[in-house]
Formats: structure tokens, sequence, C-alpha cells
């Protein structure tokens, strides 16, 4: 699991899991919302990879994740999901949400995360244990050591071209793993 603190975090773990081996890239699913699924090229591709699109609405997702561990275990693969327990990236009105959740709910305001959806994530770590198809959880924050602090999304966006640009990953992230 990881925190979603910008859209290129799945693109920060990848260039972990190739240091580590670049074998381990082959074998990542990712949970994805549902919307990414409608994206042309992309999202057919995705499909094809059985990365597991999800709605964000327990009631529907959760014979989703049932089916997509069936599938993984069916099929024999030895896969690694990657799970968002925050549900989306971190910008400016999301933060803002999840400080009305935690107000409403009494819960303390966080500044550098957003408060996570457990419901999901609980019943695929229940739903892996019973299949006998969970070895691990890693619990994987990302964080920014910038001082631009919360973008919005289109500042993402242009953030990730300048990226692009340049043959270097920007010394602007810290990953903790644990």
């Amino acid at each position: 699991m990881m925190n979603h603190r910008t859209r290129l975090d799945w693109f920060f773990l990848w260039l972990a899991l190739f240091r580590l081996d670049p074998w381990l890239i082959t074998t990542e699913k990712i949970s994805l919302k549902r919307v990414l699924k409608l994206i042309p090229g992309a999202g057919w591709a995705m499909a094809l990879n059985a990365y597991m699109f999800l709605e964000r609405i327990f009631e529907r997702d959760g014979a989703k994740i049932d089916e997509t561990i069936d599938y993984y275990k069916r099929v024999g693969g030895k896969y690694q999901l990657l799970f968002f327990p925050e549900g989306t990236d971190k910008c400016i009105h999301m933060t803002e949400k999840s400080h009305r959740f935690a107000q409403q709910h009494g819960l303390k305001k966080y500044e550098y995360v957003l408060h996570p959806r457990t419901t999901g994530f609980v019943h695929l770590v229940q739903k892996m244990r019973r299949e006998g198809y969970l070895a691990c959880v890693y619990d994987v924050t990302v964080s920014e050591l910038t001082a631009f602090g919360v973008m919005e999304w289109w500042e993402r966006f242009l953030e990730f071209f300048k990226i692009l640009k340049t043959p270097f990953a920007p010394p602007t992230n810290a990953t903790h793993c644990r």
C-alpha cells in the first residue's frame, strides 16, 4: 500500500522496484479509479494487464476486489498489487475534503497525507489471506522534499513534463518503506 501524494507516485515506485530487481515491474498490478479504464489506449492496456479498477464505492468494489484476487490466484501469477488507501492524489480540493472528514469524525487533520479509505483495504487483505495469496504488506510513504507543498492536478501535470525533459529523477522525492 502506498500514499498518493502525487499522480506520479507509481512511477517512483517502479524506479525503486527496478533497482531491486527489474523483473518486479513485470509482476506489478495497480488498483486504479475506474474512470482511468476509459483513457484511449492506456486504459485498454491496463485492463488487458488485469489491473484492478475501482469506483471507490465499497458496495460495488467489494465484488470487484474478490473477482480480481480470484483471477490472480486462478492464473497462478505471483503478483504485487499496488493499493492506494487514500483513494486519490493529494491536491488542494482533496486536502480540504479530508480536513472536513476529520472534523466531522473528531479525527486529527493530516497535513501531508489524506485520511485513508480503510474498508476496501481491509476487505482486500482479508480476501487475500483467505485465499492464501498474501505473503506480506509493504507500507510505502512518498513525500516531497520541496517547498512547493500541495499543487493542483494541472500543476502536477506540468511538473511531469519537466521531469520528462531531464535525464535524471527530480531531487524532490523521498520514499520510506516498512
